[in-house]
């Protein structure tokens, strides 16, 4: 009985040790778990901090684009009007020098012909003068 005891408590023990040896690994499984998982946690918390910060500056490149091309249309459409404003301004200004030209012209058109009638008169005044003379 004694031998059967001491068989039996060996067998326990053997059992106990197994059992702890299995606690034992699998304890260090789920610490190697625990670690493998928080390092992908790490990385993929990087990858989603790195995504955001790629995310952010392509946001902010977008919209600095955006305001650079409403900022170049803003100024095409104002170097538009000015033009179109010059323009207008010229047109008016060669209209204008155009009627002073024909009021001028039409001026000088009526003064000639006062002339040419006046200068008429005198040659049939001086023509008067040389018949009277002889």
């Amino acid at each position: 009985l004694v031998e059967e005891t001491k068989h039996e408590k060996l067998h326990i023990r053997e059992i106990e040790e197994k059992l702890k040896n299995r606690e034992d690994k699998i304890l260090r499984d789920l610490t190697d778990s625990n670690r493998e998982i928080n390092t992908q946690r790490d990385i993929l918390n990087d990858e989603r901090r790195k995504y955001e910060l790629n995310k952010n500056r392509f946001e902010k490149l977008k919209q600095d684009e955006m305001n650079d091309i409403q900022r170049l249309k803003n100024e095409h459409n104002k170097n538009i009007q000015t033009f179109y404003e010059e323009q207008e301004i010229e047109r008016s200004r060669l209209l204008k020098q155009r009627q002073l030209f024909n009021e001028e012209k039409t001026t000088f058109m009526k003064l000639k012909k006062e002339f040419e009638i006046e200068k008429d008169n005198l040659d049939e005044n001086k023509a008067e003068l040389e018949q009277e003379r002889h």
